[in-house]
């Protein structure tokens, strides 16, 4: 993959190529112009991933060319070059969507950070706006956002499961969204125009979830003034998922067992047997072998319901879905509300890109309608987030974390680490060798071994 192209834009010969030797020794490629007519020419017939531009040209406005740049690319990403005269004119360029502005004489080390965060700002933009056009094909026929491996893994397990009639169980951490792979099954099956019944059992008292599952007679108990037909009964020839299981008292795990050992079971209070076509998906938030161990589920059941497990891993363990969900649920909640929120500014994206979401999938889609509902913009910024995500990664700044590409050597890596850890130090050697915890005397030789002077 080439390299990020610069476009570097000042009158001034010798800082042009100052600037060119600290770009070309951090691996960027460079072009170089003196005036706006180099500028817009190179801009023209290149594909420039950042323009380094000083805003006092003699030949024209460094904001006009800004302006220019970003209507033929959005993304492009801009830092601004000013003297100390300047600094509301950078401000202002700022507005028409510049990434920063610093101040001459420019420190290579700044400039590199600030070169690397607009870059990384600009590959956001760039994902979000592949994601959206291309969302529909990363999505199941039942909305699941499916990019990472576990994920593709288990919708291919379904596909596999839709054929059968096979008991299966879901587990997985709250909020993962084990019902919507339940219902990406049902819906794949030759049981998708049948009936589908769906009991949330922890919602339910002993004697309760008895009647809801097997129906009850008349008369069966205090205020059964009609006869009534449970889950099973309903679900004949379709489907019937069981939310939380393991949450079903062992007395009711006994008839449930019978359920699904012969399709028979009778009513409560009742003594007609009836017969059942039903295929059974259960899932849990409960680890079901520990539930088992301890006594609180029968092994026979776990057995019988363990034909076919799939479980579904929390967000942290899938970060490759996290921003196709955000953008999928920004879009969602924009149109359900008529907000005219159309995405998440960079700042705000990477803070929660970092957020380890504890409620997973559902902590994530409702934080972010909230976020739309509120917002006053046409995009997210940091000011829309809950307090609860802002003080989270208080102590996580985003801008001094390092994403290292897969593919790095250890040396790329280590220099990298180096250099930032510097630059966070304003070139204090002797910081910067107690934080890594190296010694001065091999900071100064890594410093010199990877040119970072």
């Amino acid at each position: 993959m080439a390299k990020p192209l610069v476009l570097i834009v000042d009158d001034d010969p010798e800082v042009v190529k100052a600037l060119e030797r600290v770009m070309g020794r951090a691996g960027y490629r460079t072009l170089l112009a003196g005036d706006t007519d180099e500028a817009r020419e190179a801009l023209a017939v290149n594909e420039v991933d950042l323009f380094l531009v000083d805003l006092v040209l003699p030949s024209g406005s460094g904001l006009e060319l800004i302006t220019g740049a970003r209507m033929r690319d959005a993304n492009l990403a801009v830092i601004v070059l000013t003297g100390h005269g300047s600094v509301q004119s950078a401000v202002e360029a700022m507005r028409a969507g510049a990434y920063d502005y610093l101040t001459k004489p420019v420190n290579p080390e700044e400039l590199l950070l600030q070169v690397e965060r607009a870059l990384e700002n600009r590959r956001m933009r760039l994902d979000l706006e592949s994601l959206r056009g291309r969302l529909d094909e990363r999505l199941t026929g039942e909305g699941v956002i499916a990019v990472s491996p576990q994920m593709k893994r288990i919708f291919e397990m379904v596909d596999q499961l839709a054929k059968t009639d096979i008991t299966v169980l879901v587990t997985g951490p709250s909020g993962v969204g084990k019902e919507l792979v339940a219902d990406a099954i049902q819906h794949r099956s030759n049981r998708r125009d049948g009936p589908y019944i769906k009991l949330h059992c922890a919602a339910l008292s002993e004697g309760l979830l008895e009647s809801e599952l097997f129906g009850h007679e008349r008369g069966a108990f205090t205020g059964a003034i009609r006869r009534h037909a449970g889950a099973f009964e309903r679900a004949h020839d379709g489907t019937l998922f069981l939310d939380e299981i393991s949450e079903i008292p062992r007395a009711t795990q006994v008839k449930l067992l019978r359920v699904l050992q012969d399709q028979r079971f009778e009513r409560v209070g009742g003594e007609e047997t009836l017969q059942v076509d039903v295929r059974l998906i259960a899932a849990t938030n409960a680890d079901p072998a520990e539930q088992m161990r301890a006594g609180r589920f029968r092994e026979d059941l776990y057995y019988r319901l363990k034909k076919v497990q799939i479980y579904v891993p929390p967000i942290a363990e899938r970060p490759e879905d996290l921003l196709p969900m955000i953008s999928r649920f920004v879009s969602d909640a924009a149109r359900a509300y008529d907000r005219p929120v159309t995405g998440v500014e960079p700042t705000a994206l990477d803070l929660l890109l970092t957020y380890d979401w504890p409620g997973n999938v559902r902590e994530l889609k409702n934080t972010l309608e909230g976020m739309v509902a509120l917002a006053k913009g046409d995009e997210l910024t940091v000011e829309d987030l809950p307090p609860e995500i802002k003080d989270r990664v208080a102590a996580i700044n985003p801008t001094s974390m390092i994403r290292v590409p897969v593919g790095w050597t250890m040396e790329q890596v280590e220099r990298e680490v180096i250099r930032r850890t510097l630059a966070k130090n304003a070139g204090n050697r002797t910081q910067t060798a107690k934080v890594l915890g190296i010694g001065l005397r091999t900071l100064h030789r890594k410093i010199n071994e990877y040119e970072l002077k």
